[in-house]
């Protein structure tokens, strides 16, 4: 990961938190998507957060939104002498795989996404939800599925 090169792990955290205090002030059009969140929460069931995104900057970015009480497999960095590289990832199928050893076995009663390259989650669930998903990422995973998704929109 090139813009990791010279940034030792205490530093990334540090800029991970930082980033993660602007992302969230700036009130990126997420509303709907934070509100189905906290109304599963309400309702009692296990809410996981799957990402690529490295851990440090996706657990800063729910700590920032304040999503307490979700959890969250994201991908794992390693620092090695030099910088920052992927240790596990967690796109695609890698999701399916690291909710399976979290414990969740298919299929997913509910999966959120934004991108055809979780269709392996979205088959592994009940309920597929496309958030504020492209037409031609529609297209794609109604394609793939067999039926329209549900959509959330982004507002």
């Amino acid at each position: 990961m090139l813009a990791t090169i010279g940034v030792p792990p205490h530093r990334f955290e540090a800029l991970a938190e930082e980033f993660a205090l602007t992302h969230a002030a700036k009130q990126r059009r997420i509303a709907a998507t934070l509100d189905r969140l906290r109304s599963h929460q309400r309702a009692g069931d296990r809410v996981i957060i799957v990402t690529g995104c490295a851990d440090p900057l996706a657990g800063a970015v729910c700590r920032a939104l304040g999503l307490a009480g979700v959890e969250v497999i994201a991908a794992r960095l390693e620092h090695s002498r030099r910088a920052h590289r992927v240790a596990e990832g967690c796109l695609g199928a890698d999701k399916v795989r690291r909710l399976e050893q979290a414990g969740v076995v298919p299929p997913i009663e509910y999966a959120y996404s934004d991108s055809a390259i979780d269709l392996p989650l979205l088959r592994a669930a009940k309920h597929p939800v496309l958030v504020g998903p492209s037409p031609r990422t529609r297209q794609r995973v109604r394609a793939a599925l067999g039926t329209d998704p549900a959509v959330l929109p982004l507002e």
